[in-house]
C-alpha cells in the first residue's frame, strides 16, 4: 500500500500541480479544499503526511477541535519552508509559514528562533526581539530536542538577543 498524503489546497492549479508531482513520486495522494473536508476524511483514514497551504487557516483550528494536540504538519518541514522562503526572498511568506509553525507548536523553542529571524529579516526587530526571547523562555522546560541542540540554540538566540538589544529600536 501507497504511503498517503492528504493536501489542503484551496487554487485548483496548485493542487494539479502539487498532487502530479507526489503521485509521481509514489504517494496516493487526496486534495482537499478547505480544512474543514479534511478533518472528516482523516478520522476515517490516517495519512502518512499532511500538506497544508499556509494561507487555508482554518484547517489547523478545525482539527484542534477535534483533537486539542492535533498536528497537520512536522515542525521540522514548516521551519525548512519557512527558510526556504527566507532564502529566495520571500520575507513575508517565511513570516507567514513560521507564524504558523509558533500556532501549531507553541511550546518549541526552535519554532520561536525561527520566527526571529523571519522578523529580523523582515526589519520587524521588536517582534524579532520577542520571539527570541520566547525562544530563551521555553529552552529550560524543553524536553524534544537534545541537549546538544538546546546548548547551540540558547548560545545563538543569547547573541541575537544581544544584537537585538544593541541595535535602535
Amino acid at each position: 500500500m501507497k504511503p498517503s498524503i492528504f493536501v489542503v489546497e484551496d487554487d485548483p492549479d496548485i493542487s494539479r500541480l502539487v498532487r502530479h508531482h507526489l503521485e509521481g513520486a509514489g504517494f496516493a495522494v487526496k486534495v482537499f479544499p478547505t480544512g474543514n473536508t479534511v478533518v472528516a476524511e482523516s478520522e476515517r483514514q490516517r495519512p502518512t503526511l499532511f500538506i497544508l497551504d499556509i494561507m487555508v487557516r482554518d484547517a489547523l483550528d478545525e482539527a484542534r477541535q477535534h483533537d486539542p494536540h492535533a498536528n497537520l504538519f512536522p515542525e521540522a518541514i514548516a521551519n525548512l519552508l519557512g527558510y526556504e522562503h527566507l532564502q529566495s526572498g520571500d520575507t513575508a511568506g517565511a513570516v507567514e509559514i513560521l507564524k504558523l509553525n509558533v500556532t501549531a507548536y507553541p511550546n518549541s523553542p526552535n519554532a520561536y528562533d525561527s520566527l526571529s529571524d523571519a522578523y529580523l529579516a523582515a526589519n520587524q526587530k521588536d517582534l524579532a526581539r520577542q520571539s527570541v526571547q520566547r525562544a530563551l523562555d521555553l529552552l529550560p522546560s524543553d524536553t524534544t530536542d537534545t541537549q546538544d541542540f538546546r546548548a547551540q540554540l540558547k548560545a545563538a538566540d543569547e547573541a541575537k538577543l544581544k544584537q537585538l538589544s544593541d541595535a535602535p529600536k
